[in-house]
């Protein structure tokens, strides 16, 4: 019973260090000090004692743990994307480290602790400054790279009366309508709206602040649909639609 306590309680530790990592370390290089070292040891070290390969491994022993930790999570991403058709990216080394925890106990009965304490301390120590040193130069670079800023998203509607329409407008043929659009959000430079009356285009109508408005004229026709388009240059960025009937009108 001491030697398997004495094998469990390297692996355990690491394990139970990454499990709060996981559920209370926000995500990035807390998370990843907390938890990398359970991922690139555990799996590893549990399938040395199961090939039976501890003792001849001898100073390659950790190098070989991380390098079988490594496959195991390749192997265990394939597995779990043909199987759930996704990879738990964050969970999946976790996962693996608990699954394949109880192969520690598999080993030869004269082996030593396959990582002294000290060597850990040392270990955790380096690991630590080089996620920090590597996160500083990552914070450094996204902070100098220029950045653009997300243009406004340009709102474009009908407005006036013609924005509580909810059906068809009666119209008599040859009518003159004038039809108020707004248009907010960005910049309105070079924008104009277009209208068209059942595929046929109109001339543009530059956008003024906060809108524009567009003359038509009610076409024959007992339906016709009435398209005002926002457009830059030959480019159409937003429509509105409305639908004219002069039915009632003979």
């Amino acid at each position: 019973m001491k030697v398997i306590a004495r094998r469990l309680a390297l692996p355990v530790g690491l394990v139970v260090v990454a499990a709060l990592g996981f559920a209370y370390a926000p995500p990035g290089i807390v998370r990843a000090v907390l938890v990398l070292p359970a991922a690139l040891w555990v799996p590893g070290r549990g399938l040395l004692g199961l090939f039976g390969v501890l003792a001849s491994a001898g100073r390659w022993r950790t190098p070989l743990s991380v390098l079988l930790s490594l496959l195991t999570l390749v192997v265990g991403a394939l597995v779990a994307n043909a199987v759930g058709g996704s990879v738990p990216v964050a969970a999946l080394p976790l996962v693996l480290a608990v699954v394949l925890l109880p192969l520690h106990v598999i080993g030869e009965p004269a082996d030593g602790p396959a990582v002294s304490v000290p060597a850990l301390v040392r270990f955790g120590a380096l690991f630590g400054v080089a996620a920090l040193a590597t996160g500083a130069v990552l914070w450094s670079v996204v902070t100098a790279l220029p950045t653009q800023p997300a243009r406004p998203y340009l709102q474009f509607a009908l407005a006036g009366s013609y924005a509580k329409v909810t059906g068809t407008v009666p119209v008599a043929v040859g009518q003159v309508l004038r039809v108020p659009v707004s248009v907010s959000g960005g910049d309105t430079g070079g924008l104009a709206v277009q209208s068209k009356i059942n595929g046929a285009a109109g001339s543009p109508v530059p956008v003024g602040a906060g809108g524009a408005e567009v003359r038509v004229s009610a076409p024959a026709g007992c339906l016709s649909q009435l398209s005002l388009v926002l457009v830059k240059g030959k480019t159409e960025l937003r429509s509105v639609d409305l639908y004219l009937s002069s039915c009632a009108h003979g």
